[in-house]
């Protein structure tokens, strides 16, 4: 994807308490109830690491003791399985270790099976089809089929938790396997007959950007009305509609009136998507402050999420006075993601610009662990021997990243231009090549465009 997109193309899923939003009573008790929250997730990922499984199957089972005594609510086992969705190669130890203390409990799968498929979806990224490198989407289904294998061990040993049903669901939806995804409803209903996040996953892999038809979400959401009317759990529902088309404009860069639809929703009933949305609408109207307040408010809702602690980053990089602040952001992402080679990249270009060489290095060499196919990895890579002066190395960045994605005209101009910095004569047919996925991609840029045509102009006379 092109750096020039908006914020939401260049990558979507805050620590606001170190900005000053104002010194309001409201906003201080926001920030603590996110740091308590956060202190929760982190310290459960500290018992996994210090060995402490005994401590780990207390709590899971004191939720399961719970969920048993509450049959009608909807218990989703998020405090004790979630903190586990991060890209920590470090944790797959413990984990492996907890299994093996504890194999007939249900916990240490459910937890081993968060963390898998998270690495699937960061592995994967959130490139479009036709920009990723196939080694992504092999990555991906790797770790899939190791999470499917866990989640299955833990629902044999306890089936009542709706996260691990939502997992698997959404798994073979991004494979693309429909049959899958309805079989996979049908069991999990009979296990969890009440579970909002259940159908409210359901819900959304019918949408029309799975390859569903919209009549298939119009039945299940009057099927939700009926059999649910009173359930608050299933309130979501009522906006669900409004909420998809408020998405549908800001994705087709209709900014005014999806912030005017998510406005209204959220004066109904406020939630994660509908703040989120918000955020990135204003994010995108280059209403910075605006945007900062509501991602804090997102915060809230979903404490220590990273993605919106590395949205949060981008939007203060627009304020020079926020630099120190863009910093803070993306070492709160990596605090909860430290292995995830988007955040990673993105401080490296943050200590690049800072002239902070062997700090971004760091970072990029860790990125590699998990981002060796990512190809902005390697445009930092790129960048980082460009600045200490070694451009053989980086050539054979620029080279890795054309050939990781072929299609995507930034590379091919990056790949040029680092060719054209060591007057190599080989840019000429790079930035031919540049020029020919330009016709193919709207997203083009047009300084690039323009700027290609005048490097040409000169690489003929010089290679002539």
């Amino acid at each position: 994807m092109s750096a020039s997109l908006p914020l939401r193309k260049v990558f979507l899923r805050v620590f606001v308490g170190f900005i000053s939003l104002g010194a309001g009573t409201a906003l201080a008790d926001d920030q603590a109830e996110i740091d308590r929250a956060e202190a929760r997730i982190l310290g459960i990922v500290k018992l996994a690491k210090e060995g402490r499984f005994a401590e780990l199957e207390a709590k899971a089972a004191e939720r399961k003791a719970y969920a048993e005594a509450h049959p009608d609510e909807d218990v989703s086992f998020t405090d004790i399985f979630d903190p586990f969705q991060r890209a920590d190669p470090e944790l797959a130890g413990p984990l492996k270790a907890w299994r093996a203390k504890y194999p007939k409990s249900f916990a240490p799968y459910m937890a081993f099976g968060a963390y898998s498929t998270y690495l699937g979806w960061v592995v994967r990224g959130e490139g479009t089809v036709g920009g990723t490198n196939p080694k992504r989407f092999e990555e991906m289904r790797r770790y899939f089929d190791d999470s499917v294998s866990a989640l299955r061990m833990g629902l044999r040993s306890y089936p009542r938790v709706p996260k691990a049903w939502t997992r698997l669901i959404g798994m073979a939806a991004a494979t693309g396997d429909i049959a899958e995804v309805d079989s996979l409803f049908k069991e999990a209903v009979h296990h969890v007959p009440r579970s909002s996040y259940l159908y409210r996953t359901y819900y959304d892999v019918l949408a029309p950007k799975w390859g569903r038809l919209g009549a298939q979400q119009y039945e299940l959401r009057f099927l939700i009305k009926k059999q649910f009317s009173n359930n608050v759990d299933f309130s979501w529902i009522d906006t669900a509609e409004e909420k998809d088309r408020a998405w549908d404009l800001y994705w087709r860069d209709h900014l005014e009136p999806a912030l005017a639809l998510f406005d209204k929703i959220i004066a109904k009933r406020p939630d994660f998507s509908s703040r989120h949305g918000r955020a990135l609408t204003l994010a995108d109207m280059n209403r910075v402050e605006d945007a900062i307040e509501e991602f804090h408010r997102v915060l809230v809702l979903d404490p220590g999420n990273p993605k919106i602690y590395a949205q949060l980053a981008f939007v203060q990089k627009r304020r020079l006075e926020l630099r120190d602040d863009v910093a803070r952001s993306l070492d709160r992402a990596l605090l909860f993601d430290p292995y995830n080679p988007e955040y990673l990249y993105r401080r490296a270009r943050m200590h690049l610009d800072r002239s902070e060489p062997e700090a971004a290095k760091r970072d990029l060499d860790k990125a590699l662990l998990l981002g060796a196919y990512d190809d902005d990895v390697h445009d930092q890579l790129r960048r980082y021997y460009w600045r200490i002066g070694d451009m053989e190395s980086a050539i054979g960045e620029a080279e890795k990243m054309v050939t990781l994605t072929p299609r995507r005209p930034k590379n091919w101009f990056l790949y040029a231009m680092t060719l054209e910095k060591n007057r190599d004569c080989r840019a000429m047919a790079a930035y031919e090549r540049f020029q020919q996925l330009c016709l193919m991609d709207r997203h083009c840029r047009k300084d690039q465009q323009q700027m290609a045509a005048l490097n040409m102009f000169q690489l003929k006379r010089a290679c002539s």
